[in-house]
């Protein structure tokens, strides 16, 4: 979960899914939802192509939600 306004972003998710595979191995490779939290914010995603391109690439689905105003 993150509000990707980092431009960094993209390299935190690659880092997380490699340690996720370390741990679980390929053959056994870990469901991973990428989710981007405080929408309501008007936060700009400064890699939004990069980051969907990569959860395409990967097969991981992507969502955005907001617990102010119940967005899932």
């Amino acid at each position: 979960c993150s509000t990707f306004e980092d431009a960094d972003a993209i390299e935190h998710l690659i880092g997380f899914r490699e340690k996720a595979l370390k741990i679980r191995g390929e053959d056994d490779a870990p469901l991973i939802v990428v989710v981007r939290t405080k929408s309501d914010l008007k936060i700009k995603m400064k890699n939004r192509k990069e980051v969907l391109k990569w959860c395409q690439a990967n097969g991981y689905p992507f969502v955005s939600c907001s617990a102010r105003t119940v967005v899932n």
